[in-house]
């Protein structure tokens, strides 16, 4: 009876417990996020009895929830991205409607603009289209700041819907770590409370909803959550710990990182996806970004090409054209424009240039011209690029040549003053063109020549060579009445003066020329120089058999001095450091010295006994025997040994005492010839010593020579002419000169210093000075070359003399190695089309099939091309100036451009801008209009993919709730039918208790 018993009370038992979990699975039926609970029934181990085995009844083992792994990650991964689709529908589809709306969309406000635009370009005058003009210019630039402060408005709500969803993560991560901290206190998941594992699990889908999450679950049910697909990075709940997540905004770029840990520890989390913080960071990456990026380059192009067009026209008033659009300064173009003409009159319809069809013209077309800036390269580095040089040469680099020309650099529009100077090996020659093939200095090229240079990168395709301003210098024939010299160059310049007490600087005087240079060839071919190889200040000089020694030199420049206003001084000093003289007390060391003259031999100086005490010893020594070398010795203040020759003849060092050894040329040097001094008077009619006669002082050469002068017309015209009679070697005139005394008496002189004095008070005669208005041209003649100049000690430059007025090509031709260096004055700011504004030119045809490019003022030939008529495309493009002709030219028809500077009434610079319109303005060959359609067409279609990406995830997100409500969802039907078939066995098993108790009574009453 006790196991009947006993069984009928473990059924009640047992069952009780799972009509528990059945009444609990109905209470719940409406709970979110609960899992269905059921009592787990297990038998009890069977009792032997006797040879049997009888079963004792059943026990309720636990209360199992219904749980599937992967249908809770299913349905947080489909919740996820589901969510994730919420934002970029929604904010894709406000971006489209801002895009496509009449009032905030900007097709329609750069229709209305262009279409001004085309009014004033059709009736330039108008004061009407000018006004509207201005107003529509205004309007758009209002348009393009409001459609981006629209988007602005939309980013910033981005960026705080992520803050939010951050707060949120960092909410959720708290509470499942929470959750982990409890359900650490059982080490067994079958022994945690299903409500606990239940709310673990809400969290979870509540955190996918926010972010994509990857899981990992410990066998007691804690769980740690990462933001990646790593379990090692990216962790926001580490089992009991909850990490901090920051959302940081980049407002430069738009970014938007999540960061996690502290501040001097952050992981930065890239790649988030699903949730609401991925659907957010998808639109501002897929909409967003390229809807500002759009359209500021939209804005871009817009500000560029109006402005360019504006700027090639003029206004009403005669003024070039400025910007019509402005950007703010640190701002983006689209967040940033605005209009910055409001005055009608500034609008500039004009075009800067016009193309005037000549009267006598036989031909029928009619010329237009347009300014396209050209975009100028090579055929090598500018000058201020490779030779980094300001008044002074630079540092010499080496230029190599093989076969053909060696392009070293150009010179580029507006330099001034310049040079480039060259020590060329012999045979080879600088060779100055421009881009055009006009050939300006050097040596007559030859056909191949030619053509390998006109085939150099940067020179203008289609150039023909010209060699008719070949070495013109500054003649009448000058290319463009410029001034461009080869050969060696000197002239006066301003420098400072000082306080010679003070040291202050307290004016300027001017220098005079001076043209230094280095030692001299040691030997000459036979012949020398020939009759007319060097020009000096445009004189032919004679021939110069081969020289003995640089004195000879000297005099064959002093013979010509009365014609070239130049004389020539010649003076020997080798100087050798003191670094080059080895140990003095080396006994076996010597030293050879001889000059190159007539009665000088060799003398060896020979290091005595002991050595030498001194450099100053050595001195001594070379000086006893300077009668027999020609060379004398001193030492100069910082320890140099310097080697003379009173004549200036080469000297030649030998020997194994001095590390400096060969022969050393003498110098020359170039200075003006004449001396001037001057007096100054009121007037012509001066009256001098109250009319009576005076004496004038001429000193020469400082008193050797002194001559008394008397002036019996005591007037500045009779003090000329006192000057004049008495025949000293000078020459007076009268000179009106302006200043305060503007009459001068001029006096000019040989190159030797002289005086004129008087007793009279009040007349002073200035000290005589070099005539500092003399320029020393060394330059090339008939049969001259670079070689000529360098046995003289002189280097050979490309001068030019002012701005030049173009890109100038500098060359080197002939083979060999080379020394260039260069020097250039400050750098103007140069406006080539302000230049060619001011330079009118003429396109004159020869023939049908070719041209000429004439500067008009000068009648230099630019440029000289064929010209193809059947081209009816065919485009004269000059330094970018494009001339079209309506029609095919004729023989002598002619063509002038120039600045328009009368021509404020026309349309032409308002033409173009109108017909920026429909210009492809931007990348792909895309109009602006069409760039903005073509964007809101993108912004559309990810509105449209996300539309149908978010109904496909809904079936997905709705079947994977389905899947977790048939494992985990409470079914009342189900949970009634248990509830009755629970409820029948605990009745079964309560009466099995009965029937025992009633068998029991009965066997008490047993007697």
């Amino acid at each position: 009876m006790s196991d009947l018993l006993g069984l009928g009370s473990s059924g009640v038992l047992a069952y009780q417990r799972a009509l528990v979990a059945v009444s609990n699975n109905i209470a719940n039926v409406a709970t979110e996020g609960y899992s269905r609970q059921e009592a787990l029934l297990v038998s009890m181990p069977a009792r032997p009895v006797g040879t049997q085995s009888i079963g004792m009844g059943v026990v309720a083992q636990t209360v199992r929830r219904q749980y599937d792994e992967f249908v809770e990650s299913n349905l947080r991964q489909s919740s996820s991205n589901l969510t994730g689709q919420a934002p970029l529908v929604q904010y894709a589809s406000r971006v489209l409607d801002l895009m496509a709306g009449q009032q905030t969309g900007l097709v329609g406000a750069m229709a209305r603009f262009f279409d001004v635009a085309r009014d004033v370009a059709a009736d330039p005058a108008s004061p009407i289209a000018r006004a509207s003009f201005v107003v529509e210019a205004g309007t758009l630039a209002t348009s393009f700041r409001q459609f981006r402060g629209q988007i602005d408005d939309i980013d910033t709500e981005t960026r705080g819907g992520i803050d939010n969803a951050v707060d949120r993560i960092n909410t959720l991560a708290g509470q499942i770590a929470l959750v982990n901290r409890q359900l650490l206190k059982r080490t067994d998941l079958d022994r945690q409370p299903a409500e606990l594992l239940d709310h673990r699990d809400r969290l979870l889908r509540d955190l996918a909803e926010v972010v994509q999450i990857r899981t990992a679950f410990e066998t007691n049910g804690e769980v740690s959550v990462s933001l990646t697909d790593s379990m090692r990075t990216g962790l926001v709940v580490d089992r009991g710990r909850a990490i901090e997540a920051t959302a940081v905004h980049t407002p430069s770029t738009g970014r938007v990182e999540l960061q996690l840990g502290p501040r001097n520890g952050r992981e930065t989390v890239a790649g988030l996806t699903g949730g609401e913080i991925g659907g957010l960071l998808a639109f501002r990456e897929q909409v967003l970004a390229p809807t500002r990026q759009r359209l500021d380059q939209i804005t871009q192009a817009l500000v560029d090409g109006v402005n360019g067009a504006h700027r090639s026209g003029m206004d009403l008033l005669g003024h070039v054209g400025g910007d019509l659009f402005g950007i703010e300064a640190g701002r983006d173009p689209s967040a940033g424009i605005k209009a910055l003409v409001s005055d009608p009159n500034r609008i500039a319809a004009a075009g800067l240039f016009r193309a005037m069809t000549d009267p006598a013209n036989v031909g029928k077309a009619v010329a237009t011209v347009a300014y396209v800036p050209p975009v100028l390269e090579g055929p090598a580095l500018a000058l201020d690029e490779r030779f980094a040089s300001v008044g002074l040469p630079s540092s010499p680099q080496t230029v190599e040549i093989g076969l053909g020309q060696q392009p070293v650099t150009v010179i580029a529009a507006g330099l001034k003053d310049g040079v480039v100077y060259f020590d060329p090996a012999t045979g080879q020659w600088p060779q100055v063109l421009t881009r055009e093939g006009r050939h300006l200095l050097g040596s007559a090229l030859t056909v191949d020549q030619q053509r390998d240079v006109l085939a150099l990168p940067g020179m203008t395709p289609g150039s023909t060579y010209s060699a008719d301003y070949l070495n013109k210098g500054a003649s009448a024939d000058a290319y463009l009445d410029g001034d461009y010299f080869l050969g060696a160059l000197a002239r006066s310049a301003v420098v400072p003066s000082y306080d010679p007490k003070t040291g202050d600087e307290v004016g300027t005087v001017v220098a005079p020329a001076r043209l230094d240079g280095t030692p001299m060839a040691t030997s000459w071919p036979a012949g020398g120089i020939a009759a007319g190889a060097v020009v000096l200040n445009g004189t032919a000089m004679p021939a110069l058999t081969t020289p003995d020694s640089a004195a000879d030199v000297a005099a064959w420049i002093n013979a010509q001095r009365a014609q070239t206003g130049v004389a020539a001084t010649v003076a020997q000093s080798v100087r050798l450091p003191a670094g080059s003289v080895f140990a003095l007390n080396e006994v076996a060391s010597q030293v050879t010295l001889k000059a190159e003259g007539a009665g000088y031999t060799q003398a060896q100086i020979t290091t005595p006994d002991g050595g030498w005490k001194s450099v100053d010893d050595l001195a001594g020594a070379i000086n006893a025997q300077a009668p027999t070398s020609g060379v004398w010795a001193h030492v100069s203040i910082h320890g140099d040994l310097v080697l003379t020759n009173p004549e200036a003849a080469a000297v030649t060092v030998g020997g194994d005492l001095l590390a400096t050894r060969g022969t050393f040329g003498a110098t020359l040097t170039l200075a003006p010839a004449q001396r001037t001094s001057s007096a100054g008077f009121g007037s012509a009619a001066t009256v001098i010593n109250a009319g009576q006669p005076f004496d004038l002082v001429f000193d020469e050469a400082g008193g050797t020579s002194a001559t008394t002068i008397n002036v019996t017309d005591a007037t500045p015209a009779g003090v000329v002419s006192a000057i004049n009679a008495a025949n000293l070697g000078v020459t007076a005139q009268l000179v009106d000169g302006g200043g305060a005394l503007p009459w001068r008496v001029v006096v000019t002189g040989t190159d030797e210093a002289f005086t004129l004095s008087s007793a009279l008070p009040g007349l002073g005669w200035g000290a005589s000075s070099a005539d500092v208005g003399t320029e020393i041209r060394l330059g090339l003649g008939t049969g001259g070359s670079p070689d000529v100049l360098s046995r003289l000690g002189l280097r050979t430059g490309v001068h030019w003399l002012g701005e030049a007025p173009e890109d100038l090509v500098v060359l080197l031709s002939g083979e060999g190695r080379a020394q260039v260096s260069g020097a250039y004055q400050t750098q103007p700011a140069f406006d080539l089309r302000e230049s060619l504004r001011s330079a009118p030119v003429a396109v004159e045809f020869s023939s049908p099939t070719r041209y000429q490019v004439v500067d008009v003022a000068s009648g230099s030939v630019l440029a000289d091309r064929t010209y193809d008529p059947s081209d009816i495309s065919a485009v004269i493009d000059y330094r970018g100036l494009q001339l079209r002709l309506s029609k095919p030219p004729l023989a002598n028809d002619r063509f002038v451009i120039d600045g328009n500077r009368s021509g404020v009434g026309d349309n032409r610079a308002m033409q173009v801008l109108a017909g920026l319109g429909d210009a492809e303005l931007l990348s792909g060959r895309l109009t602006l209009q069409n760039a903005y359609l073509q964007h809101s067409s993108n912004v559309g279609n990810v509105a449209r993919q996300a539309t149908i990406a978010e109904e496909a995830l809904s079936v997905v997100y709705e079947q994977s709730v389905q899947l977790r409500e048939n494992v985990a969802g409470v079914n009342l039907d189900e949970e009634a039918a248990d509830l009755i078939r629970l409820q029948q066995a605990y009745q079964a098993s309560a009466r099995v208790m009965q029937t025992a108790t009633t068998m029991f009574d009965t066997l008490l009453q047993i007697r």
